[in-house]
């Protein structure tokens, strides 16, 4: 065949030329190839293996070559991807999804929706795909392969998906109708090719102390809204932990951390299942000899729950995340009073109990803020409590929650500012005793004044 003739083939002509040639793969002579070929399109379809994909392209390439078929402008089927590339996504793929994720290994998520425009987040900033607009066929395909691929029913009966593609460490929440007016897909991806704090941008005197912290095995929230960075924060600290003598037990309602992968010591991740409640795996949290508790976001009353009094009780040192509206930069409570109504929506006590428990269990409150597309640490600080008192006029002062800030962002400076406020001193005898902590160095970045025991 001719180019001059190829030319002439419709974009429905050349996908139904590929989808007959690698059906049956008549004209493959060798049995190996026949069976390479074969498990990349398996790998393809059940795993979204990015390898087979790129494989099977250059297959493809070759083949296209030697039938002397030319494509051209005619043939493109996403915005930005060359023909070859966008028929592999269609037939074999995860359609426009794969075409979104392939302009850039930066890319976070990807919002579709039917009759609606194709949408991702990248560096923190939502762009649009081109003004692509995506259709309800389109979405079913690539929801019918979800189903492959995260190994979960995704159909009338179970219309919310809610799984893991693991080859690209990317967490997905799918839904169709009668769950949603149309079928909308939403992803998220871990994309941190580091994890090290040492590799993440930010002030230099909160690294040292983000360390020291760790060493000293504080118990630490980070806080923030969504796509801040709270997740790879949190690895970020884990990974300070020491493999040789460390034990770490992580609860999530997915598996998302992925924290086996990243770190070569003792680690139990233990999952949410929706059907049994975290009340099924509560009660792993004080019994199972681990020194680290990680709590990747609590989003239920009971989940937080269980993460304060693993502060107050649990063991040498725990690590959660939690889902605030970012508090005003003067008004850093705030984000202790959100945490502590999620705390007792399965409680439902006094509330002043919960702030007691919040300022003797969390030792940091650690916020981050994404200001368009800027990742930055918006506030440090420790929560206490005030309790009740009579001033001086006679009047009575009801308790309240807290906080000595250590640290805010500067709005008009676009830097972390210390205020000069310092640790507690019995604060830093744990750090210090307890844990690992280097007293010289809390004493050089301005947090004590403690001079070292004799």
């Amino acid at each position: 065949m001719s180019a001059s003739v190829s030319s002439k083939l419709s974009l429905r002509d050349v996908i139904s030329l590929v989808t007959e040639y690698y059906k049956d793969m008549n004209e493959i002579d060798d049995p190996d190839q026949k069976e390479r070929i074969g498990k990349w399109i398996k790998s393809i379809q059940t795993e979204d293996d990015n390898t087979a994909k790129q494989n099977l392209i250059s297959d493809l390439t070759t083949v296209l070559g030697k039938k002397n078929i030319v494509l051209g402008d005619d043939h493109i089927i996403y915005p930005n991807v060359p023909p070859i590339e966008g028929i592999v996504f269609r037939i074999y793929g995860l359609g426009v999804y794969d075409a979104i994720t392939h302009q850039s290994p930066t890319i976070e998520s990807v919002w579709l929706g039917g009759g609606q425009i194709a949408r991702y987040v990248e560096h923190g900033i939502t762009k649009s795909y081109y003004g692509y607009v995506t259709d309800d066929s389109e979405l079913e395909a690539i929801q019918s392969r979800l189903e492959e691929i995260c190994k979960k029913p995704h159909n009338a009966s179970e219309p919310i998906l809610r799984g893991f593609i693991e080859s690209s460490e990317t967490r997905i929440q799918s839904y169709i109708p009668h769950r949603t007016y149309s079928r909308i897909i939403r992803t998220r991806r871990l994309i941190t090719p580091s994890f090290s704090l040492d590799d993440i941008k930010m002030d230099e005197r909160a690294r040292e102390f983000s360390k020291q912290a760790v060493y000293g095995r504080l118990n630490i929230c980070l806080a923030g809204g969504q796509g801040v960075g709270k997740t790879t924060r949190q690895i970020g600290l884990l990974i300070l932990k020491d493999p040789e003598t460390e034990n770490i037990t992580i609860y999530e309602t997915e598996h998302e951390m992925r924290f086996q992968k990243k770190w070569p010591g003792t680690v139990a991740e233990i999952q949410d299942i929706n059907d049994m409640g975290f009340a099924a795996v509560q009660r792993d949290v004080f019994r199972n000899g681990s020194q680290t508790i990680c709590f990747a976001e609590p989003r239920e009353g009971i989940e937080a729950h269980y993460a304060l009094m693993s502060c107050g009780r649990g063991s040498d040192q725990t690590v959660l995340t939690t889902h605030i509206r970012i508090p005003d930069i003067d008004d850093p409570v705030s984000g202790i009073r959100e945490f502590a109504t999620l705390v007792n929506e399965h409680r439902k006590t006094n509330i002043n109990d919960i702030y007691r428990n919040i300022a003797s269990g969390i030792d940091l409150f650690w916020i981050l803020e994404n200001l368009k597309g800027n990742r930055v640490d918006y506030c440090i600080f420790v929560p206490e409590m005030q309790e009740d008192s009579i001033s001086p006029r006679g009047d009575y002062v009801p308790p309240k929650p807290t906080a000595r800030v250590l640290a805010k962002y500067d709005f008009s400076k676009k830097e972390l500012m210390w205020t000069g406020e310092q640790l507690a001193d019995h604060k830093v005898h744990y750090m210090t005793n307890k844990g690992k902590a280097d007293l010289e160095i809390l004493r050089e970045l301005g947090l004590t004044n403690l001079k070292r025991e004799v």
